[in-house]
């Protein structure tokens, strides 16, 4: 699918910002949180709807922030990937493409709603660290 800019009119821009006022959330999430259950997307902002047959409820969340507080240096997406495919012992699983998609978009989300920060680069992979 190519790239595709949403032009959002500034009226709707306006609706979803009081709306995520509202909510208690960032602008960001809540539009991550929309698209996500419009098209019904393995993740969200939150990490609560990861491939459910391998984990539990906010599990892969919880456990993407517990490596990244554990670790003394910046961990790659590919690394965080590895880590938690590693943990759940998942190395022979078909949905793999899946699992690492929702590790990448759940880092995305935790990003941007600030509870980690880009440390950097590794070639196509980010560096992710606490804020």
């Amino acid at each position: 699918m190519p790239d595709t800019i949403l032009r959002i009119p500034d009226e709707l821009l306006s609706a979803i910002s009081a709306e995520a006022v509202e909510l208690g959330l960032s602008t960001n999430s809540l539009m991550i949180k929309v698209l996500s259950e419009r098209y019904s997307l393995p993740f969200d902002s939150a990490g609560n709807r990861t491939p459910n047959k391998y984990f539990q409820k906010g599990e892969l969340h919880q456990i993407i922030t517990k490596l990244i507080a554990d670790s003394n240096a910046p961990l790659s997406t590919g690394d965080i990937a590895g880590l938690v495919i590693q943990e759940k012992n998942l190395h022979d699983s078909p949905d793999l493409p899946s699992i690492r998609r929702s590790i990448s978009n759940i880092l995305s989300g935790m990003h941007a709603t600030g509870l980690i920060k880009k440390a950097g680069t590794t070639g196509r992979n980010n560096l992710w660290t606490n804020t």
